[in-house]
């Protein structure tokens, strides 16, 4: 045991850090650049996909039957679509790095504003499903957990299994037709009051929340299963501190990255539902765009929404790292 020691300690000198908070922000600075270099990526795919599609944003500008080739030959020259490729994406690359997202190749609105005018529509619809999916997944998994193999138990699987197996599209138009054409409880579309918001919330969340639903129930009876709860009923611990203190925070952990996860899932599902409600946020604009071929409007505003993911992802892994020990050590 005398010989390894030094050795130990060696690898641990060399290797990686001794000291946990600098293990700690040593990982947080490798998950930072990685981070960077997803959203070059995305920058990238984003710039090169909207240019491989056919056509351009001078079909939605001039009149392709009427409008002599000259024309569309001086526009292109005007918007800097007649630069070679690698130009273009040279200065989309310095217009990023400065904050500069472009304007609309339409309306001559910056994508700024756009994101400014738009970004708070999304905003309000991500956080209220946010807001229905943990209120109602962790009350329902524990319920479930709690109650393992009665009847309480097997409805809520069933409800989180028919929101997970169901389609938004398919939720969306069930729920128009029973809330709002049906009985008339909520608006069909569109926006004004908050009640416009409930249905395009509630179809956004619904998949979520049944996996989380789901993910509580399964962490939970685990850890009241595991061997650290009976040492602390043999230690003589109140019940209540062992569920509430000790196994609800080993049963959250998972929910932590559940969360990352889940905000990829809202950030792509917003592009369908708030088409189908025509809610103006981000993901309507950027659908929008992109049959427009309003290149710089798709590619600012696909840029913003893998930047939201990222920051997620590695805000989820920080709070991990803290919660954990286990992940701090490793």
């Amino acid at each position: 045991m005398t010989a390894t020691a030094p050795n130990d300690a060696l690898k641990t000198s060399v290797g990686q850090p001794s000291c946990p908070t600098c293990r700690l922000l040593v990982g947080i600075g490798g998950q930072v650049l990685y981070s960077l270099l997803v959203l070059l990526l995305v920058a990238t795919v984003a710039f090169v996909g909207l240019r491989l599609a056919p056509g351009d944003v001078t079909t939605q500008l001039l009149d392709p039957v009427r409008t002599p080739p000259e024309q569309f030959v001086a526009l292109r020259r005007e918007l800097g679509l007649d630069l070679p490729i690698w130009h273009q994406f040279w200065n989309y690359l310095i217009g990023i790095f400065r904050g500069d997202l472009g304007a609309s190749l339409l309306t001559r609105e910056s994508v700024v504003a756009i994101v400014a005018q738009a970004g708070g529509y999304t905003v309000s619809l991500a956080l209220a499903a946010f807001c229905i999916i943990y209120v109602l997944a962790i009350p329902l998994g524990i319920l479930a957990a709690t109650f393992a193999g009665t009847l309480t138990d097997k409805v809520i699987n069933f409800v989180a299994s028919m929101l997970m197996a169901t389609p938004n599209f398919v939720l969306a138009i069930l729920l128009v037709n029973i809330l709002a054409l049906n009985l008339g409880w909520l608006p069909v579309a569109g926006t004004g009051t908050w009640l416009h918001l409930i249905l395009p919330a509630m179809v956004l969340a619904a998949e979520p929340m049944g996996f989380a639903t789901r993910l509580v129930r399964t962490s939970y009876i685990e850890q009241a299963n595991a061997q650290y709860v009976d040492t602390m009923r043999l230690k003589g611990m109140s019940e209540h501190v062992i569920r509430w203190r000790h196994i609800m925070r080993n049963a959250l952990l998972p929910v932590i990255s559940l969360a990352a996860v889940q905000v990829r899932t809202l950030v792509g599902y917003t592009l369908i539902v708030e088409t189908i409600f025509r809610w103006p946020g981000l993901g309507k604009r950027l659908v929008d765009s992109v049959l427009t071929r309003d290149y710089q409007v798709a590619q600012g505003l696909t840029i913003l929404l893998a930047l939201v993911v990222v920051v997620s992802t590695l805000v989820s892994s920080i709070l991990y790292r803290v919660v954990d020990p286990r992940v701090r050590a490793s």
